[in-house]
């Protein structure tokens, strides 16, 4: 965590990784490991369903950015995604966290957001099955949760010394997109 980081940003982060590892974190927890006392958070987030609400739209905001940067950075579907893949790796926590918690939103603003974002993901994944670079016979949806998990556990590798967080995005590309040919 950034010692500049505002009271608000820290619990955000704080959040989404004890979220991500742990979903029935409490507050308690969560401002303890923010460095902060309860009375801190609450002053930012009035419940755990507020700042859930929070963290799963900043969660989407980190997912999108990274997607629209994958679209740029290539006009090749299989080379989008592995940059995808790539770009996800260090938010690995956010993305873990947005797939588990898209059924709980209770937000009809987040959940439209979140089907939005997971419909990009799927079209993107089925232009890869079109150009041949993705085996057609795996359900996309499969693909997509096989790209959750693998970005969460190279995250999490980061976290626990496993891979250098230079290495580990490369890894965890080459991983899902060589287990994918066809």
């Amino acid at each position: 965590m950034n010692p500049k980081q505002s009271v608000r940003d820290k619990l955000i982060e704080t959040g989404t990784s004890l979220l991500a590892i742990n979903p029935g974190a409490s507050l308690s927890e969560i401002a303890k490991q923010a460095g902060v006392g309860r009375a801190s958070l609450h002053r930012h987030f009035s419940s755990k369903e507020a700042l859930v609400s929070v963290l799963s739209m900043e969660a989407i905001r980190q997912f999108k950015t990274a997607l629209n940067a994958a679209v740029i950075s290539s006009e090749i579907p299989i080379e989008q995604l592995s940059k995808l893949i790539e770009l996800l790796v260090p938010h690995g926590d956010c993305v873990h966290f947005i797939l588990y918690e898209w059924k709980t939103f209770e937000h009809q603003d987040i959940m439209t957001e979140y089907l939005s974002l997971e419909s990009e993901i799927l079209e993107l994944i089925e232009s890869c099955k079109q150009q041949g670079a993705i085996d057609i016979t795996m359900s996309s949806r499969w693909i997509y949760y096989l790209i959750d998990s693998t970005v969460y556990t190279a995250w999490y590798a980061i976290q626990d010394g496993t891979l250098a967080a230079r290495e580990a995005p490369k890894v965890a590309s080459y991983n899902v997109l060589n287990g994918l040919k066809r």
